[in-house]
């Protein structure tokens, strides 16, 4: 993902155990660092990283834990308490 703002292709590919690449500044990005995988977030102009991550990480699959985490940070229920804590938090500071 290079500038999608926060698209399902990323976390398709973890559900499974497939790594996936993503630029800073996406959703994707965020769900990435919380779930223990910091090291897909890559600066896309950066092409010879790019390289280097995507060979490194054809060759293994996605920890159980990250798939774990990401499994509970995409529940309905968690997105639910999530957003409904934003907005009363904006409230509150308005």
């Amino acid at each position: 993902s290079f500038f999608e703002t926060y698209g399902n292709a990323v976390q398709e590919a973890i559900a499974p155990g497939t790594p996936a690449l993503t630029s800073e500044g996406t959703g994707a990005a965020e769900i990435l660092k919380r779930i223990g995988m910091s090291y897909c977030v890559v600066d896309m102009s950066d092409y010879q990283k790019i390289l280097r991550k995507v060979r490194t990480l054809s060759k293994k699959r996605v920890p159980a834990l990250a798939r774990m985490k990401l499994a509970e940070l995409t529940l309905p229920s968690h997105v639910q308490a999530t957003l409904l804590a934003r907005i009363e938090k904006h409230l509150r500071l308005s």
